[in-house]
């Protein structure tokens, strides 16, 4: 499958699949493009500015929990192990809960889904393929947008031992609706991304995308409720793959001449619009609410205390102060 065409200056190879950076280190990928749809207001303040939630929903860290130790599986075929990484993953991170007892609740929770998985899924796994890779960061150049390379993170590679066939496992976990997860994945963008990613890598041996699901309702703390369920492979067309490239090329030369429109002085406000229908939108006040209306200066010089301002080499913009981001010269 060939993306549409470039200029030779405008060519770059894509790159072999090789271990991802920490979750949540890549800019330019699925969730990148996500964020910027659903709201650009918040995008602009986590991208742009470096502001931060210090706390993270427990959601997502087990379900990161739950890829570190699938991950583990994979790469040693022992359940001590596999099941001590995500433990471990939990306890690591048991600062960034909301609460101790969100961190408890999530801890105890590790073993069981798993076991569960185990028996279901992942003994079965070992047999039927050769696994290629886990936690595998692919990156691919965006046509007709030079700068950006679209990133994407598979959880795990894997070739059947009889056909040949190569597939991209994705781990979710659910807690509310099993069905909703695997429509809701089934549809979005991230299945059209790993596929042009595994046609790009594997040529016509990539046969697609499987939703591997563990659902355990948080009403329940009885095990035996669990279902781990799988989607059959999900294949896209190279019509669907090229109308996402142009999509996400799209996107992201609308971010370019937002950045630079940026650095020129144009205030945020009228490049980075907020969507309201976002602020509620995961049944939880967006933690961003108090201070995308810009209306104060005071607001980012002393932010909620659930927020905070990143000190990475990633941040945009790194000569700002908080005195220049509203109106004015400068301004963002």
């Amino acid at each position: 499958m060939k993306p549409f065409s470039q200029s030779d200056q405008q060519k770059e190879e894509v790159e072999a699949p090789k271990k991802a950076p920490p979750r949540g280190a890549s800019l330019a990928g699925v969730h990148y493009a996500s964020l910027y749809d659903a709201c650009q207001r918040k995008f602009h303040m986590k991208y742009n500015l470096g502001i931060e939630e210090k706390w993270v929903d427990k959601a997502l860290i087990f379900g990161s929990a739950i890829h570190e130790a699938k991950a583990v599986w994979y790469e040693t075929g022992s359940e001590e192990k596999a099941d001590n990484r995500g433990i471990q993953e939990i306890e690591d991170r048991v600062d960034e809960f909301y609460s101790h007892e969100e961190a408890n609740f999530c801890h105890e929770r590790v073993r069981p889904l798993m076991k569960a998985w185990y028996q279901s899924y992942g003994y079965r796994d070992l047999e039927k393929y050769k696994i290629l890779g886990v936690e595998q960061e692919v990156r691919l150049p965006v046509p007709f947008t030079p700068g950006y390379v679209h990133t994407q993170r598979h959880d795990a590679i894997m070739e059947d031992r009889e056909s040949g066939a190569v597939y991209t496992f994705d781990t979710k976990t659910a807690s509310s609706s099993l069905d909703f997860t695997l429509n809701s994945v089934r549809l979005s963008d991230q299945v059209t991304s790993y596929n042009w990613g595994g046609m790009e890598v594997f040529g016509k041996r990539y046969k697609g995308f499987i939703i591997d699901v563990q659902y355990w309702s948080t009403r329940s703390s009885n095990p035996h409720t669990i279902k781990c369920q799988r989607s059959e492979p999900i294949l896209k067309t190279e019509h669907e793959i090229k109308m996402f490239q142009a999509n996400i090329g799209g996107l992201f030369n609308e971010i370019q001449a937002k950045e630079r429109a940026l650095a020129l002085g144009t205030p945020s406000p009228f490049l980075y619009r907020k969507n309201t229908f976002y602020c509620m939108s995961f049944f939880r006040k967006c933690a961003y609410a108090d201070v995308c209306p810009l209306a104060d200066r005071a607001i980012l010089k002393r932010l909620p205390d659930h927020l905070t301002v990143r000190e990475t080499d990633d941040r945009r913009f790194d000569g700002l102060t908080y005195d220049n981001i509203y109106f004015g010269e400068g301004a963002i």
